[in-house]
């Protein structure tokens, strides 16, 4: 024996070198082999060297291609190798080495060049590639010479050699083609001037590499095995990931959208038809879509390559064990022996089958001149040439499914990564009256950036199955026919048919999720209303009544979810039933209409192709819904993005309005219009835009732009009415006048610059505002303008310019450099004509003039503030610079403030400006302005929020000194007449109408009535000094004391900051809801824990796998036996399914049997001789027909028990949560964002009724049918174990590996999810300051960082998906293929039979498909059990103590009777490891008495009247009601027996009535006397619906003082003892509060009445007062006697204005 094998001929080259097969084949070894050993030496040489570590990651021209054609090469040559050893098989006499050996060498060589090629671009050393170039070269020629040799020895096409090596050398060509023209392109070597490949520039920040790696890194994601080893070792961060590449990215991609969509809008509105949405975003996303469609479809076709393989295996192995037996089964067509009494179809077998077999039982020895090579048909016909094609088909369908799934899940990310950024445009341009119109709400535009954008990504997810369901389905039924005949399509019409009914019930499931949802929204809205108004329920104990409503809606909702669950348990049946169904009628209909047996390879390939179409049929169900959803989703989407925009300051679609002003193009957006210099005017008249050049105002570089003003291509958007408001006139305080304050020059210079100077920011009045400190003496000045200038102006707080119209008759001049006043009562339309001058209203008549380069500063009503540090809000992104931002702090008082803080200017402001009062938060925001460099300020009431001294020194040093003494025009509107004096313009409205505008000396002369009101209101001003007046005051140790940070805001807005966008049906209050200083401070503490200026404590997320006890906790929920109830019907349906499967194989196997041994024994028989014999079908079929239904019926049961479970625990999570929620203390609420209490209640809770019962449902389908398949192969084959054992455990590894990092991951996801939609939110609550700042830019950039951000996590669990995936899939291919080797060997040794080596494959190809979604639904499973263990952590907080260890007091039905309060050395902490707020107040309070309280920024004046209600713990001493001690007192007795009106006043969604009566239970006579004694009777009855008039979320459809109103008429109605009054009457106009002050000392006059007093004047008259500092009592005598004592505390409260 040797090379050439033993034969006398095998080394001759007598006839020839070419006639020498052995000479050839050794011939093509040698460049193998000297390929081998050079790239060999030089890979080990060169690694060792310094220059390993120089990586480059380039990527050489025809990088692709090459490793493709040298991947499909390796292929071949394998193939070539197992011809090689079947061929040497054939030839008995020798081992013919020269057969197989080359093809093993040539295989090492190909696969070193990969390995070559990768490391030579790693190195980026191109002139490497010549030894690659020679190898080519010098193999080519060689394997055409192997080619010409099989020819000359008479080899035919018949053989498979023949055809392998010349698909060798067409490889060899094209590989050889593309080394000659990368040689061409980069000239590396033989050329002059050689052109290097560059490095990435992208590549280095990102550890998304995906772009950069090789072509089998990409195919396997072998790229990210790095990237899972680190998040194994360490948890990942989110800084940890790095940023995404630029071409993922949120800015890039939102970019490109927005050309084509403007693009697509223009051809649209051109042609008079809609845009067409799906053109565009396939306009944007078509390429990858497209090649994503190609591997689809190729996956596809492959896919049916195991049913063919299993019917050819059985083929063989029938074949096989009848030629081992002596018997040969039928060969030919189909063949039927007849005759008059005979009638037995036999079943046929593949000729080159049994052909081959004969040959090879047979061992005939072959003539001399005949080769041994395989020829095609016995080589495609071998079982195990079968199952390792089959092995290596699959590989090839699973990698291009998995790049598949990796190309649309990268698209979707993208494409929701671009809505959320449309979404986020939109809202920076979208006019404020759109939203109060009732066309969109909050909620609505964040629906579109979470829910409409998660639709959108899901479409993309299932995109290709539009085409690829049918397609299969038709491939599907094609081939059964072939095998089955017109049966086959019998049973496959059930399959198809099914689709339409699928559909149906996808259909209807969507139908009632949109109820679902809807129920579910209104459930999380009264959710919403009671976190944000925590505070109210509490004190005023409607714990129970609002948990009842929530409960009464959640229980609609479960009634719903259980209706879609039904839907969902069809559904689910409809996966199971449908394939088991049309199997079923297929085989029991095959005998009867055939008239033949079944034939197990036909029937095992027709179960697989059934199973083949299970799959896609539910997909394409999930495409049809999710195709409807998304449709849903772009009509919502184009109804937002196309919805007005504001009009702005400089909007060209104006068309009744002139505008002229800096272009606000955004020069950086190359989408963006015609670009335009920012030292044009520019004109906007009836839409026609006019551009003349500027010489008064320097070009500003730094100017900040927006593309919000000009971008927009829609109409002006409209407002709801202002015109009911009811409220009052804030306190008015009367100021000595200062001359030297005023302005005194009539006009305002402009500076005009000679361009020989670097230039400075200046404004219109052409002064400097970075210089802080003087004005320039020397001024070249030309002729003062107008900022402002509105001519025969009419503004709409509606969409519509034919509805009520807000503004009337408006011609305003507002001059530069000058302080323009605008005062009149609430409600006459002040905050109405700023926004008009800001574009914010509709303008219905008239035009607005503007002039050019004017930069603006705006100062809302209600302080709007980032929740960022306080320094970020103050410089709101301008260039720091030190001195200036010292001196602002000053202007505004804020120093003292600052100190108090933990951590200074570096402290963060919370959710809404929580832990700040409500005259931090309007310093502020007018600190902000102070430090802008505008030149215009805009200051909508801020000084009502600010006490008296405090309000004179920010007017005095800020408004005066720092903005109209530097010629910045100033337009101030306030209810503070004490000012006016030092107004250079004053402005009086009324009714929406200007009453007087002018100089203030000219009143008198032209409204004399007017004058006189105004001195009237501030004689009786001066009378009633508000105590206000000393808080949060200045800098002096003995007037004031800085605002303690432990004092955090319990108190704050009720209501969500989602609903009071520019809600104007009735007007806010000048003092509003930005909580009077003293009472917020104090009021709800939220001392931050650590010392760092966070205050709002870290979202805690989980680090590792989900606990235990977690799962224990949601099966406790569910009920134990019901959950074994379920588990037990789970199995026994999948194990009754399974068991038919077998019935069949048996069936089908004993059919063939009988028809192979009746054709056997007819062919022995004479042909004349009578018999008849058939096959009893009828035992198998009725077995087979009773498991089917039984395990069909078990299935439906098994569906609807799963999800009757599910719902249980869904509905006492939820209870258990909500009970906890309310009966936690306040201090959690204050501590934790509201958005973070409701995710709880939206995310979470929705993620456990739908998505935890689908995916638990879907994780144990998956996981009991691989069992199934691995018990039946362990069944056909026991050493099917052995081999399937390290499989299972490298599963498990592998698995393991994934969700260590994929567990991270997606929770950074969810944690990076919400501050994307608080930007939103946030963005949404301060357009209006976000536009007159000119800031959308810089917010805009912000969000797609955040966008980002939150789409980087995403993207990388969708690529560790993919990661997971292809392994996964090698496993199932490498399953499939040893359940084939190892069931087709059984079978050949005579241990198992035919059928159980078909049915064994079958079920595996099946495994390496649920494989995958094991994994899959595995890591969704313990994602969504995060639900559980988010809710479960909040349901195991400590809630408010409520019983004594005592015990509790039993009360009277009338306690307190008398109204007796008593404090005994009581001591009052917010946290335990928190500083005492109240130190040891020792004092009584007599029944009936009117006791006033007051103090300093926190002294504890609201800490005291909350511990009355146990809002507050009492560490020591002990609080009495009527002689009973308050901690033995049930926490809901005693607060229902209490009364309090809060500061903040609260109102619900619903109907006043509800507000007033929630339970029902007081007749209307009372209800109406309650609102005739707090002033409201009037307004109600305008109302349309009166007491059912609809009260607005938030209760913003009234004004503040109106609520206040409202709150105080509760506390008439629930007639208790003891009333609180916390700054009750702060938003209330003096008038008003003197009648209420008069009715609360009748109608109160037998109660306990305690007042925290807002205005001096009201507690003067009381009883006692009752003096604090620094949490003691001081003082506590009647109002006379300390007022007779010059030194009492009370005294310098009452003086120190005058002081």
């Amino acid at each position: 024996m040797s090379f050439c094998g033993s034969k006398n001929s095998a080394r001759s080259v007598a006839e020839g070198v070419l006639k020498n097969e052995c000479f050839v084949d050794v011939l093509n070894i040698v460049p193998h082999a000297i390929f081998v050993l050079v790239s060999v030496f030089i890979l080990i040489v060169w690694c060792k060297s310094k220059y390993y570590d120089a990586t480059t990651w380039v990527h050489f021209r025809g990088h692709n291609v090459r490793w493709f054609f040298s991947l499909v090469l390796i292929i071949v040559i394998g193939t070539e190798i197992a011809e090689g050893f079947m061929s040497d098989a054939r030839d008995p006499d020798t081992v013919n080495f020269h057969v197989f050996i080359p093809p093993i060498i040539a295989l090492i060589a190909t696969v070193l060049t990969l390995v070559f090629y990768h490391n030579i671009e790693q190195w980026n050393s191109p002139r490497f590639l010549l030894i690659i170039l020679a190898y080519w070269m010098s193999v080519l020629p060689i394997k055409i010479l192997k080619g010409v040799s099989l020819y000359k020895n008479e080899t035919s096409a018949d053989h498979v050699r023949v055809w392998l090596t010349w698909t060798d050398v067409a490889i060899y060509a094209v590989l050889l083609t593309v080394e000659i023209n990368l040689l061409r392109v980069q000239r590396y070597a033989f050329f002059k001037n050689p052109i290097p490949a560059k490095t990435p520039s992208d590549l280095g920040g990102s550890k998304f590499v995906f772009r950069h790696v090789n072509f089998l890194s990409k195919l396997t994601f072998w790229w990210l095995n790095g990237f899972l080893a680190d998040g194994y070792r360490t948890p990942y961060e989110q800084e940890h990931l790095g940023h995404l590449p630029k071409d993922v990215q949120a800015e890039s991609l939102y970019r490109n959208f927005k050309a084509v969509f403007e693009d697509e809008l223009e051809k649209s509105k051109k042609k008079g038809k809609k845009l067409n949405f799906h053109k565009v975003y396939l306009r944007v996303f078509w390429k990858n879509l497209l090649l994503a469609g190609i591997l689809r479809f190729f996956g596809d076709i492959i896919q049916f390559v195991g049913p063919w393989c299993i019917e050819l295996i059985i083929n063989y192995a029938y074949a096989q064990v009848k030629a081992k037996e002596g018997s040969t089964p039928i060969n030919g067509s189909s063949t039927e022996v007849s005759s008059s009494n005979l009638s037995i179809p036999l079943i046929p077998y593949n000729s080159s089958v049994s052909s081959f077999n004969n040959q090879s039982i047979t061992m005939m020895p072959p003539k001399m001149d005949v080769n041994h090579y395989v020829n095609t048909s016995d080589f495609v016909s071998n079982g195990y040439v079968l199952a390792s094609a089959l092995f290596v088909l699959t590989l090839i369908q699973n990698s291009l499914w998995q790049q598949h799934h990796y190309l649309v899940i990268m698209e979707a990310a993208k494409f929701k990564a671009v809505i959320q950024g449309m979404v986020y445009n939109k809202g920076l341009r979208l006019s404020g009256l759109v939203i109060n119109s009732g066309k969109l709400t909050m909620g609505q535009i964040l629906n579109h950036m979470s829910q409409d954008a998660t639709n959108l990504m899901m479409m993309f997810f299932f995109i290709h199955y539009v085409w690829s369901v049918p397609l299969t389905v038709v491939i599907a039924l094609t081939l059964m026919y072939m095998k089955m005949g017109w049966v086959a399509l019998i049973g496959g019409s059930v399959v198809v048919m099914a689709g339409p009914i699928q559909y149906l019930v996808g259909k209807g499931m969507s139908s009632m999720q949109k109820k679902v949802m809807a129920q579910s929204d209104k459930r999380v809205k009264k959710c919403n209303e009671a976190i944000q108004g925590i505070k109210v329920i509490k004190l005023l104990a409607w714990e129970k009544f609002f948990r009842h409503d929530i409960q009464s809606s959640r229980k609609i909702e479960l009634k719903r979810l259980f209706y879609n669950s039904i839907y969902r348990v069809l559904f689910t049946f409809t996966l199971v039933a449908v394939p088991t169904i049309g199997t079923m009628v297929t085989f029991i209909l095959y005998p009867e209409l055939e008239e033949k047996p079944l034939n197990v390879g036909k029937a095992l390939s027709t179960l697989a192709l059934f199973n083949i179409l299970t799959l896609p049929m539910a997909l394409f169900t999930y495409f049809c819904t999710t195709f409807i959803t998304a449709n849903v989703s772009i009509k919502r989407l184009m109804h937002f993005l196309l919805a007005e925009d504001t009009e702005g300051l400089a909007d060209k679609n104006k068309t009744l309005t002139h505008s002229i002003g800096i272009d606000t193009t955004d020069v950086g957006d190359s989408t963006g219009t015609e670009g335009i210099k920012l030292d044009t005017i520019v004109e906007y008249r009836n839409g026609t835009k006019r551009t003349s050049t500027s010489t008064s105002l320097q070009k500003d570089d730094k100017l900040s732009s927006s593309d919000s003003s000009i971008e927009s291509n829609m109409s002006p958007t409209p407002y709801h009415s202002r015109n009911n408001s009811k409220g009052s006139l804030p306190d008015m305080m009367e100021g000595s006048r200062r001359p030297s304050a005023q302005t005194s020059q009539s006009g305002t210079a402009l500076t005009v610059n000679d361009g020989k100077e670097p230039p400075r920011r200046r404004h219109t009045s052409g002064v400097s505002t970075e210089d802080e400190e003087e004005v320039s003496e020397n001024l070249t000045t030309i002729e003062a303008k107008n900022v402002f200038e509105i001519t025969d102006g009419e503004f709409s707080w509606h969409l519509n310019k034919e509805d009520e119209v807000a503004l009337k008759d408006i011609n305003v001049k507002i001059p530069v450099g000058k302080l323009t006043m605008i005062v009149g009562q609430v409600g006459a339309g002040k905050t109405s004509l700023i926004s008009a001058m800001l574009g914010e209203m509709t303008t219905v008549n008239g035009h607005v003039e503007v002039i050019k380069g004017a930069r603006i500063a705006y100062v809302p009503q209600k302080p709007w503030l980032l929740n960022a540090t306080l320094k970020e809000n103050i410089i709101f992104g301008q260039p720091y610079n030190a001195n200036r931002y010292s001196k602002v702090i000053t202007a505004c008082a804020l120093q003292p403030d600052i100190d108090s803080l933990p951590a200074g200017d570096q402290t963060e402001i919370g959710e809404k400006g929580i832990n700040l009062s409500g005259g931090q938060k309007q310093r502020i925001s007018i600190a902000r302005a102070l430090y802008s460099n505008a030149d215009t300020v805009i200051l909508d009431d801020p000084l009502s929020a600010l006490d008296a001294h405090v309000g004179k020194h920010v007017f005095e040093d800020a408004i005066v000194k720092r903005l109209v003494r530097r010629k910045r025009t100033v337009i101030l509107v306030s209810h503070q007449l004490q000012y006016i004096s030092h107004s250079n313009h004053l402005i009086v409205m009324k009714d929406g109408k200007i009453q007087y505008q002018g100089k203030l000396s000219e009143v008198k002369k032209q409204e004399p009535d007017l004058y006189e009101s105004w001195r009237k209101a501030l004689r009786e001003a001066k009378a009633s000094e508000s105590s206000r007046d000393h808080q949060d005051g200045p800098k002096s140790p003995d007037s004031a004391h800085p605002f303690d940070y432990s004092r955090q805001i319990s108190i704050q807005s009720g209501f969500s900051g989602a609903s009071h966008l520019y809600s104007r049906q009735m007007s806010e209050m000048s003092t509003a809801e930005e909580d009077c200083i003293d009472a917020t401070e104090e009021d709800p503490l939220k001392q931050p824990d650590k010392k760092d200026g966070q205050l709002v404590q870290k979202e805690h997320k989980e680090v590792g796998a989900v606990a235990l006890r977690v799962y224990k906790q949601y099966m406790s929920a569910c009920g134990y036996w019901l959950m074994l109830f379920m588990m037990v019907l789970q199995v026994g349906y999948h194990v009754l399914l399974a068991w038919s499967n077998i019935i069949l194989s048996l069936w089908a196997e004993e059919s063939t049997e009988f028809q192979t041994n009746q054709a056997q024994l007819g062919s022995l028989q004479n042909q004349s001789s009578n018999f008849t014999v058939e096959f009893d079908n009828d035992s198998y079929m009725h077995k087979y027909l009773l498991l089917n239904i039984v395990g069909l019926v078990g299935a439906f049961i098994a569906n609807l028990v799963h999800y009757i479970t599910t719902l249980r625990a869904s509905k006492n999570l939820h209870f258990n949560l909500l009970d906890t929620i309310l009966h936690l203390s306040i201090r959690f609420f204050d501590t934790n964002p509201s958005g973070r209490i409701m995710n709880r209640f939206s995310s979470d809770v929705a993620g456990i009724d739908q998505r935890l019962p689908f995916i638990l449902e879907s994780f144990t389908r998956c996981v009991l049918v691989t069992l199934s398949a691995l018990v039946i192969n362990a069944i056909a084959t026991p050493y099917f174990i052995l081999a399937v054992v390290p499989m299972i455990i490298l599963y498990y590894c592998f698995q393991y590996f994934f969700r260590a990092t994929a567990r991270e991951l997606q929770r950074i996801e969810s944690v990076t999810r919400s501050p994307v939609f608080s930007h939103l939110s946030e963005t949404l609550s301060g357009m209006q300051t976000i536009r007159a700042y000119r800031a959308e830019k810089r917010f805009r950039k912000r969000a797609f960082a955040l966008i980002d951000s939150n789409n980087t996590p995403y993207v990388f669990v969708m690529a560790i998906n993919r990661w997971l995936g292809i392994r996964l899939d090698y496993i199932g291919s490498l399953l499939v293929f040893v359940s084939a080797m190892a069931s087709l060997a059984t079978c050949l040794t005579g241990n198992t039979s035919p059928a159980y080596v078909g049915l064994s494959i079958t079920y595996a190809l099946q495994v390496s498909i649920y494989l995958n979604w094991i994994v899959r639904n595995a890591a969704e499973l313990e994602l969504a059990m995060n639900s559980v263990e988010r809710v479960d952590e909040f349901i195991h907080l400590e809630r408010e103590v409520d019983s004594h260890h005592k015990g509790n007091h039993e009360l009277e039905k009338d306690w307190p009777v008398h109204g007796k309060i008593e404090f005994r050395n009581v001591s009052l902490k917010y946290d335990a490891h928190l500083d005492k707020v109240l130190d040891g107040a020792s004092f009584t309070i007599y029944p009936g008495e009117k006791v006033g309280i007051c103090g300093r920024t926190g002294s504890g004046k609201s800490s005291l009247t909350l511990s009355l209600f146990r809002m507050i713990d009492i560490c020591e001493g002990d609080i009495y009601v009527d002689e009973k001690d308050t901690k033995r007192v049930p926490l809901e007795e005693l607060r229902s027996k209490l009364a309090i009106i809060p500061q903040d006043p609260v109102l619900f969604t619903g109907t006043i009535r509800y507000n007033l009566d929630p339970e029902g239970e007081i007749s209307d006579e009372k209800l109406w006397a309650a609102l005739e004694t707090v002033q409201l009777k009037e307004s109600i009855t305008e109302l349309h619906n009166q007491l059912d008039a609809n009260v607005s979320e938030g209760g913003e459809n009234f004004s503040v003082g109106q609520k206040q109103l409202f709150c105080l008429a509760r506390a008439f109605l629930r007639d208790n003892k003891i009333l609180v009054l916390d700054e009750a009457t702060a938003s209330i106009d003096l008038e008003t509060d003197n009648e209420l002050q008069r009715v609360i000392a009748s109608a109160f006059g037998d109660k306990t009445v305690i007042t925290i007093a807002h205005r001096i004047s009201t507690i003067l008259k009381y009883d006692r007062v009752m003096v604090l500092d620094k949490g003691t009592v001081k003082e506590f005598e009647s109002p006379q006697t300390l007022l007779k004592n010059p030194d009492s505390l009370f005294s310098s409260l009452v003086h120190s204005k005058k002081k």
